[in-house]
């Protein structure tokens, strides 16, 4: 499982999970480079990202990245696990 990257204070002094990450924030859960998760973007061997309101900035949802990494980060493996 991966590691738990917190984001805002959920009010009661713990920090909640957060919920979309970013490619440098795939990149450092799983031990690679930013380069690496883009041309896993671009070649379709990672999940498909959700764009941003407004800016379009690519946010992957946090629990697809933890199936994915489970399947063995492979396209197989992510395909496999979304029952394609």
């Amino acid at each position: 499982m991966l590691q738990n990257s917190t984001g805002p204070d959920s009010g009661q002094g713990t920090k909640r999970p957060t919920l979309l990450v970013t490619a440098r924030e795939v990149a450092d859960l799983i031990g690679v480079t930013v380069r690496t998760v883009n041309r896993w973007y671009e070649t379709g061997e990672m999940p498909i990202p959700v764009k941003t309101p407004g800016g379009g900035h690519r946010r992957w949802k946090r629990r697809d990245i933890e199936i994915w990494v489970d399947a063995g980060c492979t396209k197989r493996g992510w395909r496999r696990a979304k029952g394609n």
